[in-house]
Order: structure tokens, then C-alpha cells, then sequence
């Protein structure tokens, strides 16, 4: 069974590292120029005042994004100490100021081990949580203060990176939904200090990480030549390596691709699973799903390139 790529069209994930000042929105929009009016969908928001990898999906890409969405997140972030802003970062207006102590390198280690694990928190105002249809930013825009319900987070990692005069540095994993900002406010409070989020960046989202990032210079320098385009997007199931893989062979990949469930392997027989699929010459087919009707099988989720 042969394979081909659509003619003039591109199908993959960009991992976009988005530059200060612009919304994700905004990325999207550059880039949906930059190939030609293809689909393109972000993988979660990153605020504007941030910077780091924005993982953007083109083409089919585009039917993988939840699979994205709540992948472990990786950031590098700096804490100012002595200010509180009304958005707990530097875009924010100053709330009042405190003097501070700036603690030694062995007692911030300490304080950072604290937080490492699963713990509640409560999303700040100026989010794009939804409530009653409005995003909460919407209501802080106008001045309104609502009661928020926290959420449950984790931090897998938590280290220091550096010491400044005015605050300090740490590397950051988390799971999806976390709120760095939050977690600034939060360490500056334990230190009996005011503080505010001064910078971040984004270094990785699941498997895509910092040195595969695409900057906008780069990207744009492209833009008038197709295969140079194509070559700067991963393949589909760059971030997928988070689900088991399986082999079919000619009979079952034939199969597959046509949307018809196929035999479930004894190791794969939990429903529910999720698993890339490959050809016997290793070329992704898609992603299929455990489920047991007379007997377990594997059911097409996502299929990737037709065949012809």
C-alpha cells in the first residue's frame, strides 16, 4: 500500500516559540500566513508577557491537539520580590510595595521542595477561565472580583536556577493548568513578601522541547519557498510518544485506513488505551482505541495521510 502527502499542503506540528507582546491568537495568525492559509491551531495559550514554545498544529495535525493540551509543561520563570502587581506579573499595575529580606540560596531550595507534589490552586483573576461564558479576565478588566473554585494541580519538579538582587529564578514542571503566575504570588507570600511573576518562558510541552523551537525570524525567512516550510514541521506523532506503539501488518493496515476496527493485541487489552499505529514499514497510520464489543479490538481515532 503506497502513501502521498496532499500536493501544496502541510500536515505536522510546529513547535513555535513565540516571541514577547503577542497573544497566541496572534501566532496563529502569522503563521496561517506564513503556509499559505493552511489550518492552524495552538496547543494552549501562553500569555502575552511570556515567550517559549507554542506547540502549533497544521493541517490534519490539527485533529491531535487535545492529546497536546494536557501534556506536562516546562518553564523557566523569574520572581520579583517587594511588588505586588493586579495580574501577579510585570503587565500588571503595582498594589503596594514591601520591604523584603532577600532569604539565602539554602533556604529558597527549601521552600521550593515544599510545593513539590499535588496541591490545590486557585486561578487568578486575570485567566481565561471561563465563568457563566465570560473569561475571567473580562470580569478584572471591569473591576469585578469573583470568588474562583481552585483546581487540582501538580508540580512534578521544582529547582532553583538563580539568585538576584531583587527576587530569583527556578526551572518548573507541571501539569497542564497550572498557573506560574499563582505559584510566584504564592512562593513570595511563604517568604513574607509581596511579588509578582517578572518573566517567563516556556522551555517544552510532553516531548517537545526548547531546542526544537522555531523562532519567528526563522519561520518568516521561509515563507516563499515550500519545502522549506515543510521541513521545519515535526511529524504528527512527535507528540504522541506518549502512547504505547503498535505495528499492523499489510492486511490489518488496509484495514485501519479504511475505519474498520482490527484485532487487539492480549497486551493491549484495556479499554480505553490509546495507541499510535504503524505499517509494517513503520509509516504512522493514526491513532486507535481499545474497545470490547464481542470481543477486544482497535478501533481508528484519528487516521493520518489516506492512502492511495
Amino acid at each position: 500500500m503506497n502513501f502521498a502527502r496532499a500536493p501544496n499542503s502541510f500536515h505536522g506540528f510546529l513547535p513555535f516559540d513565540k516571541p514577547r507582546a503577542w497573544t497566541s491568537a496572534h501566532a496563529v495568525a502569522r503563521v496561517k500566513r506564513c503556509y499559505h492559509g493552511v489550518k492552524v491551531g495552538h496547543g494552549g495559550t501562553l500569555d502575552p508577557a511570556a515567550t517559549g514554545l507554542l506547540p502549533l498544529a497544521l493541517g490534519r495535525g490539527t485533529r491531535l491537539l487535545s492529546y497536546v493540551l494536557g501534556q506536562t509543561k516546562f518553564y523557566c520563570a523569574r520572581v520579583r520580590l517587594g511588588l505586588a502587581t493586579t495580574t501577579a506579573d510585570a503587565e500588571g499595575e503595582v498594589t503596594h510595595r514591601l520591604d523584603f529580606s532577600l532569604p539565602g540560596r539554602c533556604q529558597l531550595e527549601r521552600l521550593l521542595a515544599r510545593f513539590v507534589g499535588q496541591q490545590w490552586q486557585v486561578p487568578p483573576m486575570h485567566s481565561a477561565v471561563h465563568h457563566h461564558g465570560r473569561r475571567l479576565y473580562e470580569y478584572a478588566r471591569q473591576g469585578s472580583w469573583l470568588p474562583r473554585k481552585p483546581r487540582r494541580i501538580t508540580i512534578h519538579s521544582l529547582r532553583l536556577s538563580a539568585v538576584h538582587e531583587d527576587g530569583f529564578s527556578f526551572l518548573v514542571s507541571c501539569s497542564s493548568g497550572t498557573y506560574i503566575r499563582t505559584l510566584a504570588e504564592d512562593l513570595a507570600r511563604m517568604l513574607s513578601a509581596a511579588g509578582h511573576l517578572a518573566e517567563l518562558r516556556r522551555l517544552g510541552v510532553g516531548a517537545l522541547r526548547e531546542e526544537q523551537m522555531v523562532g519567528w525570524r526563522r519561520l518568516s525567512s521561509c515563507a516563499d519557498d515550500q519545502n522549506k516550510l515543510g521541513k521545519l514541521l515535526l511529524p504528527l506523532d512527535a507528540v504522541l510518544t506518549h502512547l504505547p506503539a503498535l505495528q499492523l501488518g499489510d492486511s490489518a493496515t488496509r484495514d485501519f485506513c479504511r475505519g474498520r476496527c482490527i484485532a487487539c493485541p492480549a497486551s493491549f487489552s484495556i479499554v480505553g488505551l490509546k495507541t499510535r499505529v504503524y505499517s509494517h514499514a513503520g509509516f504512522f497510520l493514526g491513532v486507535a482505541a481499545v474497545r470490547q464489543k464481542a470481543n477486544y479490538c482497535l478501533q481508528p481515532q484519528f487516521t493520518a495521510l489516506l492512502p492511495v
